[in-house]
């Protein structure tokens, strides 16, 4: 009857059927009153999302400091309850009945964590879905705004099963770890060889958008590919076929040519990051009309690349369909405040950025709510408010520690203000996160250039912004093509001036600036009648530009 029983619920648990598994499950667990039918009467409860009937009935019939099953199940029932508390008290009081457990804790608390998470030992209560155990403590330490254990703990959880996605996803959303630490945590997993190179290059998708270096562990697999792809005319060539990274990269590429949502995802993300703003904004398209209530950091990188788009139709459509749909999201209510933040209406954008970054939603859900207090800022920012838009992108700072974003709205505001000296301090702390931002390297030469009168230092910033740009330079960057032209005219090398505004005006031909800083370096070499050409054109597209027009007197 036992096994009767077993394969019932087993099979209605597979059919979806909750309420008939529960049925079973209440009568093997009458009949058979042990700890295998404890838990499947749980997991039927969980199931049918009676979780605080499921956690009573684990904590009075199991010993959960034995059971791990039990102890995981447990946790997850706290966790859909939001009892994140208790979860971390739980879990402290069996690592506190069992001695071993002193060195991982000592281990976990100290700074240099990171470096010993390859020797911590496994004890004897941890050993089975113990990696998931710690996903979820990360996840309680998180929503109690605990970030620094958060890390440390999804850290673990890699460590002891590198197939653990979510905790990776978990570090990258949070921005719980700098982009070299990234990098370097894919280096140190202990992937088993036959998934190493395909899970790495999966894992990398999620740290592509910028040109990171490779760790060498990284780039030896990819040298191997490369050799076992030259001697494929061999006469072993069909053993070198067979070969395991062979085998995997085959299967990495043929997963590119998909539609995979976190590979175009990826692709997304480098070209936002790179200014290509309208490429970004078709595949975020893509994915969505794919998939129209996908949830995540994409719907993020979407409201992004509609605001840089201006296209403020489309983001009051889609505004509107998430508050329809997801009325207790945060997503919604940041995407109404975006909305308003592009049209100008700063007000009602605080009102709306403010009510999803202090928490006064029902489901504040990822990092929507301290990605909003950078919204919060800009805000105030776009009514030259300098001292709140600080305030606002230094809470920021605090949520936000892995994320270069923070310190790079807080420098570019510093900007605004003339405050060179504290900009670069906040532009070195961004490029130190994130080395690999073009638009960092713009704001350190847009410093060179005005703050210190360091042409030579500007030039080189703005070249480094523009190699980090990739080899699709799209309108966005023509401000530093201009700077650029002005760096090489404070030198008086005229010539390299014009050709970099030559580019610049490629990128934008309307800019009245443009033609006006050409005719001025015309002016300047002494070519009289190019220089009045360009102050011509100039004035044509901008005729109230009162430096142009004495310009044109002069000449």
């Amino acid at each position: 009857m036992e096994d009767f029983l077993d394969e019932r619920i087993k099979y209605y648990l597979e059919n979806y059927n909750h309420k008939t598994a529960l049925f079973y499950a209440d009568k093997m667990f009458s009949l058979y009153p042990n700890v295998e039918s404890t838990i499947t009467l749980a997991e039927c409860y969980f199931q049918d999302k009676q979780y605080k009937r499921a956690y009573y009935l684990l904590t009075k019939n199991t010993n959960l400091k034995e059971e791990t099953k039990a102890l995981l199940l447990s946790l997850k029932c706290l966790d859909a309850l939001k009892e994140h508390e208790e979860i971390i008290d739980l879990l402290d009081n069996i690592m506190d009945e069992n001695e071993d457990i002193e060195e991982y804790k000592s281990n976990y608390y100290e700074n240099d964590f990171y470096d010993n998470l390859e020797n911590t030992k496994i004890t004897r209560d941890f050993k089975e879905h113990s990696a998931s155990i710690e996903l979820l403590r990360g996840k309680a330490f998180i929503a109690l705004d605990n970030r620094m254990k958060a890390k440390f703990s999804f850290l673990r959880s890699l460590f002891l099963d590198p197939f653990l996605c979510e905790s990776f996803e978990l570090l990258v959303e949070y921005h719980l770890l700098t982009t070299n630490q990234k990098i370097k945590l894919l280096s140190k997993l202990n992937i088993p060889e036959d998934y190493s190179l395909f899970l790495t290059k999966i894992y990398e998708t999620k740290i592509k958008f910028f040109n990171f270096k490779r760790p060498e562990k990284m780039k030896k697999n990819d040298n191997k590919e490369n050799n076992d792809n030259n001697n494929n005319n061999s006469d072993d060539g069909d053993e070198k076929k067979t070969d395991k990274e062979l085998i995997q990269i085959k299967e990495y590429d043929k997963l590119q040519k998909t539609k995979n949502s976190s590979i175009l995802m990826s692709k997304a993300e480098e070209l936002y990051f790179r200014g290509n703003f309208k490429k970004a904004y078709q595949i975020t398209t893509e994915i969505l009309n794919e998939d129209p209530f996908f949830k995540g950091p994409l719907q993020l990188l979407h409201i992004a690349c509609m605001v840089e788009l201006e296209k403020t139709n489309e983001l009051f459509y889609y505004s509107h369909n998430l508050v329809d749909n997801f009325p207790n999201l945060s997503i919604s209510w940041y995407s109404v405040g975006c909305y308003y933040l592009s049209i100008d209406n700063f007000e009602k954008a605080r009102q709306y950025f403010n009510k999803v970054a202090r928490d006064e939603l029902v489901d504040n859900d990822g990092v929507v709510p301290s990605a909003s207090w950078i919204g919060y800022g800009h805000a105030f920012a776009g009514q030259q408010e300098h001292d709140q838009a600080l305030s606002a992108y230094r809470s920021a700072l605090r949520l936000l520690q892995g994320s270069h974003l923070p310190d790079l709205s807080i420098a570019i505001e510093l900007i605004q203000i003339s405050n060179w000296p504290h900009a670069q301090h906040f532009l070195i702390q961004a490029q130190e996160i994130c080395p690999y931002d073009p638009l960092i390297y713009n704001e350190l030469g847009v410093i060179a250039l005005e703050g210190s009168k360091d042409y030579k230092l500007a030039i080189k910033y703005f070249k480094t912004c523009i190699k980090y740009c990739g080899s699709t330079i799209e309108e966005s960057w023509e401000p530093t093509f201009s700077n650029l032209g002005h760096a090489y005219r404070k030198q008086r090398r005229y010539k390299t001036a014009i050709k970099y505004y030559l580019k610049a005006l490629k990128l934008k031909p309307k800019n009245p600036s443009i033609y006006s800083s050409l005719g001025f370096t015309y002016h300047l070499a002494g070519k009289i009648n190019t220089a009045i050409s360009y102050y011509h054109k100039a004035l044509g597209l901008n005729v109230a530009d009162n430096f142009t027009q004495e310009m044109l007197n002069r000449a």
